[in-house]
């Protein structure tokens, strides 16, 4: 029998870890949702060059069931009180949705 790793697994890690964001669709109307904010998230990627650069980020872990559609680039996050536009969704098909931010104006 295969789990609900939405419902079992990312349902627990929200209600754990999880404060209240709101998220715009960039062609949709704010909603309250559930994410686990990291203001630092860190990680590897490529230059110009092909050199591996280290990158620090914004980032919100999401269920993507909390939307009505999926996330994407361009939508907005409003965390902690600061502006935010996806710079890169990242969906990993078993229902969580990290999105890598950068701050607005």
């Amino acid at each position: 029998m295969p789990i609900d790793f939405d419902a079992t697994v990312l349902a627990a890690n929200l209600a754990a870890f999880g404060e209240s964001v709101t998220y715009t669709p960039a062609n949709g109307s704010p909603l309250a949702i559930s994410g686990v904010f990291d203001p630092s998230y860190t990680f590897l990627s490529l230059n110009d060059e092909g050199v591996a650069v280290t990158v620090v980020k914004p980032a919100l872990g999401i269920r993507v069931s909390s939307l009505p559609q999926a996330p994407d680039q361009d939508d907005l996050v409003t965390a902690r009180g600061i502006n935010y536009i996806v710079r890169e969704a990242r969906i990993d098909g078993h229902g969580h949705a990290h999105l890598l931010l950068n701050r607005t104006a």
